[in-house]
C-alpha cells in the first residue's frame, strides 16, 4: 500500500470517475486544451448486478475485508485529487459548469441528429 501511494504521488494527473467534469477540467487545463465537451458513453454488458442491499451482510463484510487496501488507496487518491481541485484557483467552478453546459449541448445536438437520421 505504501509503494502504491508513493507511485500515485508521482502521477502527473489523477482523475476521479465520480467527479468526471472536475477531472476533465483539471486535465484540460494541465494540457492547455481549453474546454472540450465530452460524450458520456456508458457501456453495459447487460448483466444485472445486485444492489448493495441485495448482498447479504456476511458477503458485504468479506468484500470490504478483501478490498480494504484498494479502498484505502482510493481514499488517498481522492485526497490528492481534492488538493489539485483546491489548487486549481479562480474560475475552476465556472469552468466545470461551462464544460457541463457544452457537453449537454453536444449531447442534445447528437440526439437531434440521431432523430433526423431515423
Amino acid at each position: 500500500l505504501d509503494d502504491a501511494k508513493e507511485s500515485l504521488r508521482e502521477f502527473a494527473f489523477i482523475g476521479i470517475q465520480e467527479r468526471l467534469e472536475e477531472s476533465l477540467v483539471l486535465l484540460q487545463r494541465m494540457l492547455g486544451l481549453g474546454s472540450l465537451p465530452y460524450r458520456d458513453r456508458h457501456v453495459s454488458s447487460g448483466d444485472q448486478r445486485p444492489t448493495v442491499d441485495e448482498i447479504p451482510d456476511e458477503q458485504r463484510a468479506l468484500i470490504e475485508e478483501y478490498n480494504a487496501l484498494d479502498a484505502e488507496l482510493y481514499r488517498f487518491g481522492l485526497s490528492l485529487f481534492e488538493e489539485a481541485v483546491a489548487a486549481a484557483g479562480d474560475g475552476f467552478a465556472a469552468d466545470v459548469e461551462a464544460l457541463r453546459a457544452r457537453s449537454a449541448d453536444a449531447r442534445e445536438e447528437e440526439w437531434r441528429e440521431a432523430r433526423a437520421d431515423a
